[in-house]
């Protein structure tokens, strides 16, 4: 097998910082947030499975789509219970977009990313820290000396999966050469590799959304 983990990215809100909610009422929203759902590759073919588990737990069938926000309360608490028991690491990471409300940083906006893209990227660039620093120390524990972590994003309309993988190139040759900036963390470019980087219909994964 060519890689070790699995990383899966789904987001919820937008990355639009104007016009936001409550403010305005049929405005973007105020939040957005990126969630990455890790696995094991060896577990990958069980995932199916446990969306089935999680389908049945509230009463819905095999094969369908999870779509967590559509649920009850009360189905919503079911299927959390359920994913807890299920070996897998679980991130998210959370961007109020009102702090950015009026801000500009020029000079992201001269590294060729798309302005758009700016907000959306950053907040995956946080996410890719936190996953590979996982990823790292849990391999280490387990016994691989060289982990390699596969990422599957869920597509997004309006977003530019190869500008984003050209700023994750960027990101991994600065942390190769030394040069990250804003260094409190970086991605571990020995676990993340640009070859490795996919994305998929949402409606085709499998992973809870």
């Amino acid at each position: 097998m060519t890689y070790q983990y699995v990383l899966f990215i789904d987001e919820a809100g937008d990355d639009k910082a104007e016009n936001l909610k409550p403010h305005t009422p049929n405005g973007n929203s105020e939040w957005l947030c990126l969630g990455g759902y890790v696995v094991r590759a060896e577990v990958e073919p069980e995932l199916e499975a446990r969306r089935d588990a999680l389908l049945r737990e509230i009463g819905g069938k095999d094969g369908g789509v999870l779509h967590y926000r559509k649920y009850k309360p009360r189905n919503r608490i079911k299927i959390c219970k359920t994913i807890s028991t299920f070996p897998a690491r679980a991130f998210v990471v959370c961007s109020f977009k009102q702090t950015m409300v009026g801000h500009a940083n020029p000079r992201a906006a001269t590294v060729g990313t798309d302005p758009r893209q700016i907000l959306y990227n950053f907040v995956i660039r946080l996410l890719l820290e936190r996953v590979t620093e996982f990823v790292q120390t849990d391999a280490t524990e387990k016994g691989h000396s060289e982990p390699i972590l596969k990422i599957v994003m869920a597509s997004r309309k309006g977003h530019h999966f190869g500008h984003f993988k050209d700023y994750v190139k960027k990101l991994l040759k600065q942390a190769k050469d030394g040069e990250t900036f804003l260094d409190i963390k970086e991605i571990n470019h020995e676990v993340l590799r640009y070859n490795r980087i996919e994305r998929a219909p949402a409606s085709t994964l499998v992973f809870p959304a």
